[in-house]
C-alpha cells in the first residue's frame, strides 16, 4: 500500500483497491495506469509483479520483479521479490549467482538464498548444508535463522522420498499454519513434493508461502478465492480438472484446509462423489490435536476425516473427525448433519477456535453443538 507521506493518484488507490479485494485484472490495468503517472515506483512494479503472477502471466511478473528491483536502487526487500520470483520459475545457477555476487545481501541471506535455488534443483544435500551455514551465520538475525532451521527441516522430510505414485488420480489438501507461521506434518511436506500442480489461493500467497512451495520445483496454479460459495465452486471444478488422467493435484490452504473457509469442505464432498481419491494431511492446526486429546490415538486405521456437509455420508462404524467453518452457518449445519445421523444422547468431544477453552476437547451431546460451544464459530468434533 502507499507509503506514509505519499499523495497517491487516482489510478495508485484503485490499483491497490482492486488488489486487496483479488480482482487481479482489474489491478493489472490500474497498476499499468499508475505506472505511467509514476514511473519511479517501485512499489508498483513489484505489486503488478505479484498480480501478474495470479494470473499467470510469469514472465510479466519476472520484468516487473527486476525493474522493481533496478528502481529501489538496489534495496533489499525488492532483491529478495525478484530472487522469490526467480525461484517459483527455476532460474539457473549462473543467473542466480550473477544476481548474489552483486547484491548487497547478508552472507547469511546470500547462504539461504543459495540453498532455496539448490533445493528446487533437487541437490537436498547442499541445499541442507546451506540451510544450516545460514543459521550459523544469521547472529542476531533471528527471523533469518529460524526460517533457515525450518526450511533446512523440510529439506530433511523430502530426503525420505515421495509417498509412491497412486495408479490413478489424486487430490491432498495441505494446510500450512495460521497467521505467519509454517506448521505442517512429515507427510504433507512429501505430499507437496511428490504432486504434478499445485493450486493455491491467493489469500494465502504470501511471501513466505511462496518461498516455501518454490523449493519443491513444482508447477503453481493460483485460486482467486472470495468467500462464496460460487467461486468456492469454481475453484473445486479447476482443481478436480487437474486430476484428469493419473495427475496429482494439491490445494494448499494457510489454516486447516476444512475449517478456514468453504473450498476444502467442497473439493473434499466433490471428489469423493467423483470417486477421486482425497486426503487432507494433518499437523496444520490446533484442531488436529483433537482425537489424541480426547484420549484416541490420532490417525488410526479407520480414521474418516470429513467437511461438515459429507458427515452425512461417513460410515458409522468408524470414527470420524468433521470440521465445520465459520462460513455458510457451519456449526448449524454440522449440527443438523449429525442429528440425522446419530441417535439422541450420542456423546462426542469437540474443540473450538474461540472463547476460553479454545483448542481443548469438551465431551458435547452431538446432536446440540450450536448450544453446548456457544454460537457458530469454526470447531472440529470427534465422534468415537
Amino acid at each position: 500500500m502507499p507509503e506514509q507521506g505519499h499523495a497517491p493518484s487516482s489510478n495508485y488507490s484503485r490499483a491497490f483497491q482492486h488488489h486487496d479485494r483479488n480482482e487481479f485484472p482489474e489491478a493489472e490495468a490500474f497498476f499499468g495506469r499508475a505506472i505511467s503517472d509514476e514511473p519511479a515506483d517501485p512499489e508498483l512494479y513489484k505489486s503488478r509483479s505479484r498480480v501478474r503472477l495470479f494470473l499467470g502471466d510469469a514472465a510479466g511478473a519476472e520484468r516487473d520483479g527486476e525493474e522493481a528491483f533496478r528502481r529501489s536502487g538496489a534495496r533489499t526487500p525488492f532483491l529478495e521479490f525478484w530472487l522469490q520470483v526467480l525461484l517459483l520459475r527455476g532460474a539457473s545457477s549462473s543467473e542466480v549467482e550473477s544476481l548474489l555476487s552483486r547484491a548487497g545481501l547478508s552472507p547469511a541471506a546470500k547462504a539461504f538464498w543459495r540453498a532455496c535455488f539448490a533445493c528446487r534443483r533437487k541437490k537436498h544435500a547442499a541445499a541442507r548444508a546451506g540451510f544450516e551455514r545460514a543459521a550459523a551465520l544469521a547472529g542476531e538475525d533471528l527471523g533469518l535463522a529460524d526460517l533457515a532451521r525450518l526450511f533446512r527441516c523440510a529439506v530433511m522430510a523430502l530426503t525420505e522420498g515421495a509417498p509412491p505414485r497412486p495408479r490413478g488420480p489424486e487430490l491432498a489438501m495441505v494446510g500450512l499454519g495460521y497467521r505467519k507461521v509454517l506448521q505442517m506434518s512429515v507427510g504433507g511436506v512429501r505430499t507437496l513434493a511428490g504432486q504434478d500442480v499445485l493450486a493455491v489461493v491467493c489469500n494465502a500467497a504470501d511471501d513466505l508461502v511462496l518461498r516455501f512451495l518454490g523449493l519443491f520445483g513444482v508447477p503453481i496454479k493460483f485460486l482467486v478465492f472470495r468467500g462464496t460459495e460460487a467461486e468456492a465452486r469454481r475453484g473445486t471444478q479447476a482443481l478436480l480438472k487437474e486430476c484428469a488422467g493419473r495427475r496429482r493435484a494439491a490445494l494448499v490452504t494457510r489454516g486447516h484446509p476444512l475449517v478456514f473457509g468453504l473450498l476444502g469442505g467442497l473439493i473434499l464432498e466433490e471428489a469423493r462423489r467423483r470417486g477421486v481419491p482425497c486426503r487432507v494431511w494433518d499437523g496444520v492446526s490446533g484442531f488436529d490435536e483433537l482425537p489424541a486429546a480426547a484420549g484416541i490415538a490420532a490417525g488410526r486405521p479407520g480414521m474418516q476425516v470429513v467437511g461438515c456437509f459429507a458427515a452425512g455420508e461417513s460410515d458409522r462404524g468408524l470414527p470420524m473427525v468433521a470440521y465445520a467453518p465459520k462460513e455458510r452457518g457451519g456449526l448449524e449445519a454440522l449440527s443438523a448433519v449429525l442429528a440425522g445421523r446419530y441417535p439422541a444422547g450420542t456423546m462426542g468431544y469437540a474443540m473450538a477456535n474461540s472463547g476460553p477453552r479454545e483448542f481443548q476437547a469438551k465431551a458435547v451431546p452431538i446432536r446440540d453443538l450450536s448450544e453446548a460451544l456457544g454460537g457458530d464459530l469454526p470447531c472440529a468434533i470427534y465422534v468415537p
